[in-house]
């Protein structure tokens, strides 16, 4: 095996992006797999794909799914299931039978979780399966266990609460807000139409995030992890931070309108302390900072 190998799995997207500039960093060469260059609903792909590259660690962030202000597409209910848990079974059968003794990490979603709002989510907090994303994202993380319990594969399972970064795609409302401020000379005349603002949301840096889940599997430790600052915001703090930073008040450009929410938000506030004890870790950038940068790296543009 060539130890120092590492396969991504869904390599374009927010959390792909960074983990191969993470690797890059620490000198880990790194295979991308992403849709143009392997069907990972096929077992024969991906065989051959971890086959040919040997890696020590697999990421697999590949998800399909949808922002607050998308609406679940019947058409393409299929994708949720043949990307999120098949594609996680097909890596699972493929390293099993390889015998590689390849480390496998999966992300799934706080989503998966009952909202509450007097106490933080940890990793035994009751379930709320109840769309097709969720019941996906459940399915996979039970496919981890039962291939390390059943088959001793290494498999970690990052449970992700909101992340964000310059990588973000627009259509999430904290990329709406970032792109309306960096871009703000443009548009002066504009309005920002938005949802809730006092929905509240754990947000956290996706590079603080991402360098976690390289520790976990660097350092071999299997299980199920809250990926989480711990801390909620409002979407109106968030809305605050964003506009004061270009000395502006939001309360000028943003406009409400409750019918572009096609999802309701519930509060859902995570509990990383299973990540901080086993890993030593602890968020790097704070709310605002994370906001800044974002702001930054679309103004370079």
């Amino acid at each position: 095996m060539k130890t120092s190998n590492a396969l991504i799995v869904g390599s374009e997207g927010q959390d792909g992006k960074i983990m191969r500039e993470i690797l890059a960093r620490k000198g880990i060469s790194c295979i991308n797999i992403n849709r143009n260059n392997c069907d990972i609903r096929e077992y024969t792909q991906v065989f051959t794909a971890i086959f040919q590259a040997q890696p020590l660690y697999i990421f697999y962030f590949a998800a399909h799914h949808t922002s607050s202000t998308e609406q679940q597409k019947t058409e393409n209910n299929h994708l949720y299931f043949e990307i999120n848990t098949i594609g996680v079974l097909n890596c699972l059968d493929a390293i099993k039978a390889l015998n590689l003794g390849t480390r496998f990490f999966f992300t799934s979603s706080s989503l998966i979780f009952k909202p509450n709002l007097n106490d933080r989510l940890n990793e035994q907090s009751e379930l709320e399966l109840n769309d097709l994303y969720t019941i996906s994202k459940h399915a996979s993380m039970k496919l981890c266990d039962n291939y390390r319990e059943n088959f001793g594969l290494n498999t970690t399972v990052g449970i992700m609460f909101n992340h964000e970064s310059q990588y973000r795609k627009s259509k999430f409302v904290t990329m709406k807000i970032v792109e309306f401020v960096a871009n703000f000379n443009k548009r002066k005349n504009a309005k920002l139409i938005l949802g809730d603002l006092s929905t509240v949301v754990d947000w956290g840096a996706a590079e603080d995030y991402m360098e976690a889940a390289y520790q976990l599997l660097f350092k071999a430790k299997v299980g199920n992890y809250i990926f989480s600052s711990g801390s909620g915001h409002t979407i109106r703090e968030f809305c605050e931070v964003a506009f004061s930073y270009r000395g502006l008040d939001y309360k000028d450009y943003v406009s409400i309108n409750q019918e572009s929410v096609s999802r309701i938000n519930h509060t859902r506030i995570g509990d990383n302390t299973k990540l901080k004890e086993t890993i030593s870790w602890k968020p790097m950038t704070s709310f605002e900072k994370m906001i800044c940068n974002m702001i930054d790296s679309q103004m370079a543009k």
